[in-house]
């Protein structure tokens, strides 16, 4: 997917809204490929978000700001405990259920 981005925070998703934001900021814009398969955009999401940020333009005033670091303790399942749960776990699948379960356990000492 081709998103334009200022690499200050702006970003638009036509060459129209692009223009938009180079008039309106004073930056031009660059071509952003975002991956589209659902592996690499699951990675590229949980990675980054996008924050609105209250500019004059709040609605393209975006940026991509990396989230919190989770930490690991440890306490997830390894791939063979999830196993005897789940059957279908496989090597492909455990990395997204380890990234949501520690999102989970951090979110919980957080809150």
């Amino acid at each position: 997917m081709k998103l334009y981005t200022t690499g200050q925070g702006h970003w638009a998703g036509t060459q129209a809204d692009a223009r938009k934001v180079k008039r309106e900021q004073g930056l031009p814009c660059e071509l952003y490929e975002v991956p589209v398969s659902k592996q690499e955009l699951l990675a590229f999401l949980n990675t980054n978000e996008v924050a609105i940020t209250q500019r004059e333009a709040p609605r393209i005033a975006n940026r991509v700001v990396p989230k919190h670091t989770m930490v690991d303790d440890g306490s997830c399942p390894s791939l063979e405990e999830v196993r005897k749960q789940d059957p279908t776990m496989n090597e492909s699948k455990y990395p997204s259920y380890k990234r949501g379960w520690l999102q989970v356990k951090n979110k919980s000492k957080r809150g």
